[in-house]
């Protein structure tokens, strides 16, 4: 239960034992997976929810009560809306360290830059046991070339080469024709925004827009992505506004009686 809402129950099914196959060269890949017995699990469930029973002769690891998820994710696209105020300080402060003697402080404004410039994830360090992908914060020597000058692309090239999340070196073409990955590429370059919508794009936009000229809930996310966002359903109405007041950023809502009310006034 959600605020008195009956949810629906999320990924409940557990894999059987068998071999691990992973994702490109995992240090794991052809191990055995254990089997998952009850004191493996944790439970997340309401307060005023049954708890479910465990097998017989057997309990759960743990049960917890944790209904935050939503607000993180709420909090989440409230900061990167306000970014706009202090990106050009952000900026400012990077450029001027640029020169800083001191190696943790030159460090840090490169990842900024990298980070601000490309843009890619802030990446973190690996344990032996999990998929050496790596990213801005943790590049290494031999991901980066230097070149003076390509003639297709001009002169101080900076060429990365490395493996990131669910990325693969080399694309498999001859199973994306199979597959006819290949049609209609053109045509994905403008409505291919699955990855775009859901990490980028404030979800209140998109619910704002859909509720205004009436385009079902389904045209726009699937199932899951839509439990997923339910506080963004919930909290934009058709009149959630976007507005842009000299380079300042306003969402509202309008009351009942014709009043603006801005979010950041709640």
């Amino acid at each position: 239960m959600w605020e008195k809402n009956q949810q629906p129950v999320g990924n409940y099914k557990i894999e059987p034992l068998g071999l691990f196959r992973g994702l490109g060269k995992h240090p794991k890949m052809g191990r055995v997976k254990k089997r998952i017995n009850p004191e493996d699990i944790i439970i997340n469930i309401g307060r005023e929810t049954q708890i479910p029973k465990p097998p017989e002769g057997h309990h759960w690891k743990e049960v917890r009560h944790d209904n935050k998820q939503d607000e993180r994710d709420r909090q989440k696209y409230e900061k990167a809306r306000k970014l706009h105020r202090f990106i050009d300080k952000i900026r400012e402060n990077y450029q001027t360290d640029w020169k800083n003697k001191e190696m943790r402080i030159h460090q840090r404004v490169v990842a900024l830059y990298f980070i601000c410039k490309l843009p890619r994830h802030v990446g973190k360090e690996k344990y032996e046991d999990e998929t050496d992908t790596v990213d801005c914060c943790s590049l290494r020597v031999e991901h980066i070339k230097l070149f003076e000058k390509i003639n297709t692309i001009g002169e101080n090239v900076v060429e990365f080469d490395f493996l990131g999340k669910d990325w693969y070196q080399k694309p498999g073409v001859y199973f994306a024709i199979k597959r006819d990955h290949t049609l209609g590429r053109e045509e994905n370059k403008d409505i291919a925004l699955g990855t775009s919508k859901l990490n980028y794009l404030d979800p209140r936009i998109s619910v704002a827009w859909r509720k205004k000229w009436d385009v079902p809930i389904e045209e726009i996310y699937s199932k899951t992505q839509h439990d997923k966002l339910l506080w963004a359903v919930d909290m934009a109405t058709a009149d959630y506004h976007f507005y842009n007041y000299e380079g300042e950023i306003v969402l509202h809502n309008v009351d009942d009686e014709g009043q603006q009310r801005d979010s950041d006034d709640e």
